[in-house]
């Protein structure tokens, strides 16, 4: 795709050697403590996510299939992703078990968000138990001519030729509810996504950066980004951002710090409108705006374009704020005496001129 009106996105230069990071789900399994029997006294208490990695494409399924012959309870793989395993484990360290192992719950809406590809052995598996699942009982089944009673049985075997509606029904089959933000729900889910990425570049990405810049994002003197400075540039992996939105490979997204760290566009956007709505309600004297009020509305088409109105408006609020901040620091504060408000600083420069303007006399 290409960015007419923004110099991006600046090609990501992340040196580490690709990683294939698979996600394995457990049903955990404990017994009650007032219960003895092995049959009866065992239930499903607690789900887990084993976050690891692969060097190689081809050697998840090894992986999975390894762990699986050696686990006590039940393991179904969720997918697998290009990624670094340790930016994983660092965003969600905050439910790590132990190792390589998460809590589920907290992080199941994350999981569920990412464009995760399950291996095409456990699909072909899946389709074969899915599909026979709707086999009428009972049936008698002639090439020639089928009885209605297999209508719904070669419907489903038709759906599930399709690589998307397969993937989505496996992992609905896996999650046991319904999945609110799966992107496996429309097929041109990348295309659309990345139109509305687009559009949200294009149309703020200077003043985003800004913003994020004004507010440090940007951690200093990390990699090749010098003074911290936030840029916009293209994921060759999947990320989560510090909102835990997903950044999935080939979006763009505001690059904060390392190459784990930063904002997807969705995420710097809503920050961005929130900020503006802020700015926006700390103003003190709303009515007297020069800007775009109705009162000065023609005044300001005349005398000023659109960009110079938008940066006015921005510039007075940011006056605004800055005078409250003052406030209560203490570096503006009101004389009673005088009964005015009066700027310490202004004060000591001005005190600094006449004593300059003394000394030529001398």
């Amino acid at each position: 795709m290409k960015y007419k009106t923004v110099r991006i996105p600046v090609p990501e230069k992340d040196k580490r050697e690709l990683q294939w990071v698979y996600f394995i789900l457990s049903d955990e399994i404990k017994r009650k403590s007032h219960q003895h029997s092995y049959s009866a006294g065992y239930k499903s208490v607690e789900r887990r996510v084993k976050i690891g990695m692969s060097q190689k494409e081809e050697g998840v399924i090894k992986r999975f299939n390894s762990i699986r012959s050696d686990s006590p309870s039940e393991l179904y793989m969720l997918g697998y992703m290009p990624a670094y395993e340790k930016d994983w484990h660092q965003y969600l360290k905050t439910y790590r078990i132990k190792g390589e192992w998460f809590t589920y719950e907290p992080i199941k809406e994350i999981i569920m968000s990412i464009k995760l590809k399950v291996p095409e052995e456990i699909l072909n598996k899946f389709r074969e138990d899915y599909v026979y699942s709707f086999r009428p009982k009972n049936a008698s089944y002639t090439s020639n001519k089928p009885g209605p009673e297999w209508d719904e049985y070669f419907r489903e075997e038709k759906r599930m030729k399709n690589i998307f509606s397969l993937t989505k029904e496996y992992r609905r089959s896996i999650f046991n509810e319904d999945l609110f933000s799966d992107p496996y729900e429309d097929p041109h889910w990348s295309a659309e996504r990345e139109k509305q990425d687009y559009n949200f570049i294009t149309e703020h990405s200077d003043k985003i950066v800004k913003m994020l810049n004004v507010f440090n994002f940007g951690e200093p003197f990390i990699g090749d980004m010098p003074n911290g400075k936030v840029v916009i540039t293209e994921s060759k992996t999947t990320k989560l951002d510090i909102l835990d939105n997903v950044i999935h490979p080939k979006e763009i997204y505001y690059r904060t710090g390392t190459y784990g760290v930063g904002l997807s566009v969705r995420s710097a956007h809503k920050l961005y409108e929130i900020f503006e709505g802020y700015m926006r309600t700390r103003k003190r004297r709303r009515s007297n705006f020069k800007y775009k009020s109705k009162l000065n509305g023609e005044f300001a088409k005349k005398n000023y374009t659109p960009k110079e109105i938008d940066l006015l408006e921005r510039k007075e609020m940011f006056e605004e704020e800055l005078y409250d901040i003052n406030k209560e620091l203490g570096i503006i504060y009101f004389n009673n005496d005088t009964q005015q408000w009066v700027n310490k600083e202004k004060q000591k420069m001005l005190a600094r001129y006449e004593e300059g303007r003394e000394n030529e006399f001398r």
